[in-house]
């Protein structure tokens, strides 16, 4: 086999796990979850402030992405935006949401995908370490908070 054919399966692997930070399957961890979760309305509503603290940043301080996107439209200029990394932020809010509310000796495995999406957006080339650092700060402030309302 070649080095080609292993360089590969290990993009295919470090994009598999990248996606665990996406809103699609974030969302799906949250309904399997939700008989365990007490005040999903909060957790659900901490998660559109991010969503909306990081749009008002990437318009506010445009940065491109390490491999430029093109930007036709507002839409297009907020998905090339890299600052801050919205994918970290997501899973660092509520994979920390995650192991406080499930308290198994498996809740440790949430710590670790929030660093695993970090680490992969970065060998990606989605993003800058500055911007997931960023990402990270904004949703473990939200998580505080979080903790703080509850």
């Amino acid at each position: 086999m070649s080095k080609r054919y292993f360089l590969n399966q290990w993009d295919e692997v470090v994009r598999d796990f990248t996606a665990l930070g996406d809103p699609i399957i974030l969302l799906i961890l949250l309904l399997i979850f939700a008989g365990a979760l007490s005040g999903l309305w909060l957790i659900i509503l901490l998660w559109l402030l991010i969503e909306a603290i990081g749009i008002a940043i990437k318009l506010t301080f445009f940065k491109d992405r390490p491999k430029k996107m093109e930007k036709r439209n507002l839409l297009e200029k907020l998905d090339a935006g890299s600052f801050p990394s919205m994918h970290t932020s997501r899973s660092a809010f509520l994979y920390l949401v995650l192991f406080v509310l499930v308290q198994n000796p498996f809740s440790y495995l949430f710590i670790a995908l929030s660093i695993i999406v970090g680490v992969t957006r970065v060998l990606l080339k989605k993003h800058y370490i500055k911007d997931v650092i960023a990402g990270y700060v904004l949703g473990i402030a939200v998580f505080y908070l979080w903790l703080f309302i509850r």
